[in-house]
């Protein structure tokens, strides 16, 4: 029987000769976590855990997706000190693509497999595949641990905002090229008269060519 590492070759080898959808594009998430767990190796690659972790739910929220959601807080409060902080891409980098595009090309190198998925003209198909399977799914914050968080007595000086969940969508805004947005839904604590709660909407670009013009 072949081995983790035989497998994800293998399969390595097919994406390069055949066409990446959904289905091979969530293997090839598959067979590499199945690799990176045999070694022990996980915690290099918390990206690929994530979106491996959020292609098989329909919504997430394990210790990974309340570490996106508080590296998202963390903004929000430094932001509060140091306005400008909190930008068009904050909630982007929490997940990025370009970061999962790191991590598997060292995760395959690592294992002396082809790191060419990683180049633009396969990663750039496998995270729109990636993207139709996730999309929809949210990342949440338990209603414990949100009922917990929002009892906290603060004042006025100590208002803090606590995401409760985030979710990639398809873009529907013309002016913006990017495939996909990011919507996260927040809650200040203390509560806003009249807004227990808002939306908060950015772009989530996939992928930029050389000259930083959005192909995905």
């Amino acid at each position: 029987m072949p081995t983790a590492v035989e497998r994800l070759a293998n399969h390595v080898e097919t994406l390069k000769r055949g066409s990446i959808d959904v289905s091979t594009a969530t293997r090839l998430l598959t067979l590499t976590r199945q690799v990176i767990e045999n070694d022990n190796s996980k915690s290099k690659y918390p990206t690929i855990n994530l979106y491996g972790d959020w292609s098989v739910h329909n919504k997430l929220d394990r210790k990974d997706a309340q570490k996106i959601l508080a590296e998202i807080d963390e903004a929000f409060r430094i932001e509060a000190k140091q306005p400008g902080h909190f930008d068009a891409n904050t909630m982007a980098r929490a997940i990025s693509p370009r970061k999962f595009g790191q991590e598997l090309g060292e995760a395959l190198k690592a294992k002396l497999i082809d790191p060419s998925m990683a180049e633009p003209q396969y990663l750039v198909p496998i995270l729109r595949s990636i993207m139709q399977e996730i999309s929809t799914k949210p990342l949440e914050l338990p209603e414990a641990e949100f009922a917990k968080r929002m009892k906290e007595q603060r004042s006025e000086k100590d208002r803090i905002e606590i995401v409760k969940s985030l979710v990639i969508e398809p873009n529907q805004d013309p002016q913006n090229k990017a495939e996909y947005r990011l919507k996260a839904i927040v809650y200040p604590n203390p509560p806003v008269p009249n807004m227990p709660g808002f939306q908060l909407i950015s772009p989530f670009i996939l992928a930029q060519d050389q000259a930083g013009n959005i192909i995905a």
